[in-house]
């Protein structure tokens, strides 16, 4: 595996998580394997894609009902090969709006966890001071 290589989901008992993609992200030369569940999708050097474009594309509704309706069923998994990925009609801008994008979205998300980790401060505070309070610290 190589750094940038995106992983899909490829075999899922649930259809929700058919298609659903990652990106590898490794700087070392070690080597590296990934499950008989997951297809490894490799862009070409000429490609214009942003890996992290392609993942965050995939995972809008459009394409996902899009997937689930592409993946066939066996045993109760569900189940997408590679000419179900290669099918996907993906709009391609260029490459520096698909980076403005990406920054945009790296923003909100770091954001978003800020917020969520004043909001887990703020409930143990919240806790503890009710544990003092019933302890007869206060």
């Amino acid at each position: 595996m190589k750094n940038g290589d995106l992983l899909f989901v490829r075999s899922n008992g649930n259809p929700d998580y058919i298609g659903r993609c990652a990106i590898f992200e490794e700087e070392s030369n070690r080597k590296a394997v990934y499950a008989s569940y997951l297809i490894r999708g490799r862009l070409k050097s000429i490609c214009d894609f942003h890996p992290a474009f392609i993942r965050d594309i995939i995972a809008f509704p459009t394409f996902r009902s899009f997937l689930i309706r592409e993946a066939r069923t066996t045993a109760g998994n569900y189940n997408i090969n590679i000419q179900g990925l290669s099918s996907l009609k993906l709009i391609c801008p260029p490459q520096d709006k698909q980076e403005e994008y990406l920054d945009i979205t790296t923003k909100i998300n770091r954001s978003f966890l800020n917020k969520q980790k004043s909001l887990q401060e703020s409930e143990n505070l919240f806790n503890s001071l009710l544990q003092k309070a019933f302890k007869g610290e206060l």
